[in-house]
């Protein structure tokens, strides 16, 4: 009966960890649910490799700024996580050279990463924390033709740099060989960074006094043309010079190069940017207006329009060409997927590797695709399919897996839930063992001793309760070997046991300790002990 008390007062403290093991579960589902919503309102912008087998998704990380994830399109796994390190604005600018997606942000140190990323998802980062920018990517990181151009300084002193076919080049522009005085400011000349210009060009601020410029496009010797004011240049004439003279050393014709034509309907034409004249309406297939010129590389351009005057009563269409042989190669499969107004968009961006059969698009938080030029084989993927392969990762499902990461946090909750297991566990387990343990003990007792018959000559209370019931001394006197002696028993008595002096009791007597225990009709007997 005491023990199915006991057991009973043990188990009530069973109620908290019960209590706490819903709160935990709570707390785990509901972390787990929030996760799914972070996922759920993260913006991915989307970047295609590999021919469109992969995809790579941007969004934000809650360690690094940024993170890419690399998935197989067919198959929807998670190929790799790539952290892409960020400040606060998680700004990026893209180009593709060589088969790799080139992906520049700057970090919460204001340097530059370069992580140039192949379809197996492996990085290599360019920079190496050469290149210190603590302006906005968008403002001092340009894609141009495939290149990717930076400009920015580097304690106090302008710097231009220039990544193409997958290698950095930076060159430092506090060269006496390279301009005749100290350049104290650089800016970029924007006109030149669009069509209609033939190279991109930078204005430099010199000690002197003069103004410079150098161009954005870096020679066989890894360093940029340059074109320093001369005291007969005028003011509005120094810069056209300077395009010119850098057109005429980089081999780059000024008469045929592409502008849209700001009189309406808008059309592209060729361009003379050395004399300043419109020329002929660009002979694409079928005419597009409102046009949009988008610079894919040393030798394509995209024509992005509508097949209609007035915009709102036509569709998009567009043409790849190439400014070599003077081909078109109609691109309206995957031009067509977006509406006139999205080309306005100022995230949307179209890549096209040099040498390379794919053209790919793609626009912040907002579809991606793809075209296989030459095959005709395109794709699309949005955002929100992106989102559904992160949510079906195993770490987004309920699961052993899942719980024992949320355990592994130790957060509040968890350590009280850890408490009140332990604490009714061990007092279960005491309850149900330590009877075990004390009868072991005793019979361990019995077994050493010999059973003999005694008789209490006197017996007083020591003044301990065990359970409200009295610690009893008792003293008995017995026969051992010939011999009479007498031994001290304490034992537990009920107020029921009817005990008294001078009754006779049974007793396992254990010599080598002078130490004796009461014997009850249910205690086993060792065989080889014998009776006095």
């Amino acid at each position: 009966m005491r023990r199915k008390i006991s057991l009973l007062f043990n188990l009530v403290f069973f109620i908290p960890a019960v209590i706490l093991s819903i709160m935990v579960w709570k707390d785990y589902s509901g972390q787990l649910e929030d996760q799914i919503t972070r996922e759920l309102s993260a913006e991915r912008e989307l970047f295609f490799l590999d021919h469109g087998n992969k995809a790579l998704g941007i969004t934000q990380a809650d360690d690094s700024g940024l993170k890419g994830e690399l998935y197989d399109v067919k198959t929807e796994r998670l190929i790799k996580e790539i952290p892409l390190y960020s400040n606060i604005h998680s700004q990026v600018v893209a180009a593709y050279q060589n088969g790799r997606l080139l992906l520049v942000t700057n970090n919460a140190e204001d340097r530059l990463m370069m992580n140039m990323i192949d379809s197996a998802g492996t990085v290599q980062e360019l920079a190496q924390g050469q290149l210190n920018l603590s302006g906005f990517v968008d403002s001092n990181v340009y894609s141009w033709r495939g290149r990717v151009i930076v400009f920015g300084t580097d304690n106090k002193m302008p710097y231009i740099a220039e990544v193409q076919q997958g290698k950095l080049h930076k060159v430092d522009l506090n060269d006496k060989e390279l301009l005749p005085s100290r350049p104290i400011s650089i800016y970029p000349v924007r006109e030149s960074l669009e069509s209609g210009a033939a190279l991109p060009m930078f204005q430099l601020s010199l000690h002197d006094g003069r103004t410079a410029y150098i161009s954005g496009v870096l020679n066989d010797q890894g360093l940029p043309l340059t074109y320093v004011q001369k005291s007969e240049d005028g003011p509005f004439d120094v810069e056209k010079r300077a395009a010119h003279q850098f057109a005429e050393q980089y081999g780059r014709d000024q008469k045929e190069l592409l502008k849209v034509d700001i009189e309406y309907p808008q059309q592209a034409r060729y361009y003379d940017a050395a004399a300043e004249k419109w020329g002929a309406v660009l002979p694409t297939p079928m005419p597009v207006y409102q046009a949009k010129l988008y610079l894919l590389n040393e030798e394509e351009t995209l024509i992005v329009g509508s097949n209609t005057k007035d915009e709102a009563e036509g569709h998009v269409l567009g043409y790849l060409y190439n400014e070599k042989t003077k081909q078109f190669t109609d691109v309206a499969a995957i031009v067509s997927l977006l509406s006139y107004d999205q080309l306005d968009d100022p995230d949307l961006y179209f890549y096209k590797d040099a040498g390379e059969d794919v053209l790919y698009y793609s626009n912040s938080a907002a579809p991606a695709a793809w075209m296989n030029v030459r095959e005709g084989g395109f794709g699309l993927l949005y955002p929100e399919k992106v989102t559904q392969w992160q949510l079906n990762r195993a770490e987004y499902q309920k699961s052993f897996q899942t719980f024992m990461a949320y355990f592994k946090q130790g957060n509040e909750t968890v350590v009280n839930w850890v408490i009140w297991i332990i604490i009714p566990l061990l007092m279960f387990g005491v309850a149900v063992t330590l009877p075990l343990i004390l009868n072991r003990i005793y019979q361990q007792k019995l077994k050493r001793g010999v059973t003999t018959t005694g008789t209490i000559i006197q017996m007083s209370e020591t003044g301990t309760y065990i359970n409200n019931q009295p610690l009893v001394r008792f003293r008995v006197r017995f026969q051992d070997e010939g011999l009479t002696k007498e031994v001290e028993i304490k034992k537990v008595l009920s107020h029921l046991d009817q005990v008294q002096v001078g009754d006779l009791v049974t007793i396992s007597y254990d010599r080598s300790k002078n130490k004796a225990l009461f014997l009850s009709w249910s205690d086993d007997i060792p065989s080889d002990t014998g009776r006095n």
